[in-house]
């Protein structure tokens, strides 16, 4: 909504650049264009919405074209491929779906930009399942929160206002003596202490082994015992402390950020939060709460499965879906030399860019106006359109973190640039008319 007194100040705006996916936004634009956050805004926001708008050429081969011609040359270059990759696709639901309308018809595989991390949690949950809350269930109901691995604020700044500490909840004597506690050292701890002065609980062991410290506190809940000392550098007796609060919970969660997970098989990280969540609940209430959906990663993904049946990293080249989570990995496919053209998909951002490493594969981007292409890191794509922002310069839709709703994102501003749907939807036009 704007306001009657002044239209050039917009109120309840959704901001599309991290998981939280905030819905309470001020924004005012200027006569220039230019926007500026208001009211509710964070780093992130602010990074966002205040970038001037800026020249928007498209490029073939490094030099200016017309958008029309940049939209032939990509559909020509889509037309001899058996295998392209559409990676990146950070785009809102209606780029999401185009990219699989194109990916379907011209028989090409489809992959997120934050993929790896989403794998990390999903392989889990196709493997056994998980119990999982939402912000407003943490918000109102949550009398202790475990932050595992994650301050939660470096890559979602706005968590611990908006669940945290609140400044209301539904149920106040939970919000008043909520308790935070971090597993991990080396994180941001201030915004764990409580409005009233109460610090947070901080268990400083490696973040590298959280997936050990999770275990141990799994065998210390059972009573097993445990010959070690020390856990991750962390002494078996604080984690029996914890043990101890978290059997007293009367609504306890973990939280943690799959991408901020170290080392390599995050998902079996992932699993022993989900399996000690599981084992609480056996007498008590416990749930997990995963911080991620960056670049709408949730919103591709959901798209993917409800047009296909299948989640991303699934190919189109043989007529029909076919999924695998490691076959079909954009890194693995440009390696291999699978894939034969890359289209790189970033409407939010213009520092979400190809991989530098491309191995030869002719590249077409759609990208966020203004996105820059440095030799030495980023090769000059063959073909680069620049693309509306969503919740910027057009509406759309993006899927908040915890994956229970899907927000609204409203054009703020008049930039004439296309959305991703609208040159994708060209694309494909041109593919099968040639016109």
């Amino acid at each position: 909504m704007t306001t009657a007194a002044d239209p050039h100040i917009f109120k309840d705006v959704a901001c599309p650049f991290c998981g939280l996916c905030c819905d309470d936004l001020t924004v005012e634009r200027s006569g220039a264009q230019r926007l500026m956050v208001r009211a509710n805004g964070c780093a992130l926001a602010r990074r966002g919405f205040e970038k001037a708008p800026p020249r928007a050429t498209p490029l073939i081969g490094g030099k200016p074209a017309a958008f029309k011609e940049a939209m032939a040359h990509a559909a020509d270059i889509l037309k001899g491929c058996s295998q392209p990759l559409f990676g990146g696709m950070a785009t809102d639901i209606s780029g999401a779906k185009a990219v699989l309308q194109l990916a379907d018809g011209i028989g090409g595989v489809v992959d997120h930009a934050a993929s790896d991390a989403l794998f990390n949690n999903l392989l889990v949950l196709q493997d056994g399942g998980w119990m999982m809350t939402t912000m407003a269930e943490i918000r109102n109901r949550a009398d202790l929160i475990i932050l595992a691995g994650t301050d939660a604020v470096s890559n979602y700044p706005r968590f611990f206002e908006r669940c945290v500490w609140p400044k209301k909840a539904l149920f106040a004597p939970r919000l008043r003596n909520r308790e935070v506690v971090y597993l991990g050292k080396g994180l941001d701890t201030k915004p764990g202490r409580s409005p009233a002065g109460r610090r947070p609980k901080v268990i400083a062991g490696d973040v590298r082994h959280l997936a050990d410290m999770i275990e141990a506190l799994r065998s210390l809940y059972h009573s097993r015992p445990l010959q070690a000392k020390q856990v991750a550098g962390v002494p078996v007796s604080q984690l029996a402390t914890l043990v101890e609060r978290i059997k007293k919970a009367r609504y306890g969660v973990f939280v943690w950020a799959a991408k901020e997970i170290k080392g390599a098989h995050g998902e079996l990280t992932v699993q022993a939060i989900c399996e000690f969540i599981k084992d609480i609940n056996e007498t008590s209430r416990f749930s997990g709460f995963s911080l991620g959906g960056n670049d709408n990663a949730l919103g591709a993904a959901q798209v993917c499965t409800w047009q296909s049946g299948f989640p991303l990293r699934t190919s189109f080249a043989t007529g029909h879906p076919v999924h695998d989570p490691i076959l079909y990995a954009s890194r693995r496919l440009m390696e291999s030399g699978e894939a034969d053209a890359l289209v790189w998909i970033s409407a939010f951002r213009k520092n979400l860019k190809p991989p530098g490493e491309s191995h030869g594969l002719p590249t077409i981007v759609l990208g966020a106006p203004g996105m820059t292409f440095p030799r030495k890191s980023v090769p000059t794509p063959e073909v680069y359109i620049p693309v509306a922002v969503p919740g910027i310069d057009h509406s759309g839709h993006f899927v908040r973190t915890d994956s229970v709703a899907s927000l609204p994102l409203r054009r703020l501003r008049e930039t004439g640039l296309p959305s991703t749907a609208d040159v994708l939807t060209a694309i494909e036009n041109h593919i099968k008319t040639g016109a």
